[in-house]
């Protein structure tokens, strides 16, 4: 791997973790790159939509060779930009909180052997999703895989499944684009390409074609897409931690479309 984008749902809390890099060209041995970003949930006509936003790759204060006033005055709006991103987001990671909560006590209530002290102690983030739910699950022996623990129990119209709080598509879009970063729809397989249009009309400026969800053909329709669209192609492997989901780099871009992305996150970095 050479470049590596973190997409936290509704945190942004490992940016600092990740906020260090090595300098130079992505050729020779160059160090990993590493991408900030924020994966949003959102619903859109009964669906849960998943949009990404990627952020500069570059430490948060690096504002280039300005003037140092000009510097200071780029410092702080970025700031700004970040501190509205983080409020937005931890009201949405405080719904994701009640809605854990919620998954717990259906669980207990289908006799499931399970606490939410189980829960607890595998969250190491600021935000909490079904994953740990489902790792739980292993850990306490309801269920021998995370994918089981999905089928299941977890995912939608299963027996322990809550619905989560969501803001709109549209509303994901524009935040992200407040803040200074680039949106992307997440696994868009099954979004109707005249409501990615509408999306795209609304600020959308990429669809994510390479995942694990993604067969061939929808590769090719998706990719077709985003040509037709003139917006970006991305991928990644949707990684959740091992065993849950594809492997983290199994999914991806070549070097010319990583190309493109950072050159839409030099126009909006600031």
């Amino acid at each position: 791997m050479r470049v590596l984008a973190v997409t936290d749902h509704d945190s942004i809390g490992m940016w600092e973790r990740t906020g260090v890099w090595a300098k130079g060209e992505l050729d020779g041995d160059a160090s990993l790159l590493v991408l900030p970003g924020v994966e949003i949930n959102t619903a859109w006509a009964g669906a849960e939509i998943h949009v990404l936003g990627y952020f500069h790759p570059g430490p948060f204060y690096d504002v280039g060779p300005w003037r140092e006033e000009d510097a200071v005055e780029a410092v702080q709006l970025r700031a700004g930009k970040i501190a509205a991103l983080e409020q937005r987001l931890e009201m949405l990671r405080g719904k994701r909180l009640e809605r854990a909560h919620a998954i717990v006590d259906k669980l207990r209530g289908l006799g499931v052997d399970i606490l939410w002290e189980h829960v607890e102690s595998l969250i190491t983030g600021t935000s909490v999703g079904r994953s740990h739910i489902a790792r739980a699950l292993v850990k306490c022996g309801e269920v021998t895989t995370a994918q089981e623990a999905f089928e299941r129990y977890l995912n939608a119209g299963a027996a322990a499944y809550v619905p989560n709080y969501n803001i709109q598509p549209h509303e994901a879009i524009q935040l992200i684009h407040d803040s200074g970063g680039v949106p992307v729809l997440a696994h868009p397989k099954d979004t109707a390409s005249e409501v990615i249009r509408d999306w795209v009309d609304a600020g959308l400026a990429g669809l994510e074609v390479w995942h694990p969800d993604h067969s061939p053909s929808q590769v090719d329709m998706l990719l077709k897409l985003t040509e037709d669209l003139g917006i970006l192609a991305t991928g990644g492997s949707d990684f959740h931690g091992f065993g849950l989901h594809a492997e983290l780099g199994e999914f991806g871009v070549d070097a010319e479309r990583f190309g493109r992305l950072l050159a839409q996150l030099d126009l909006a970095k600031y």
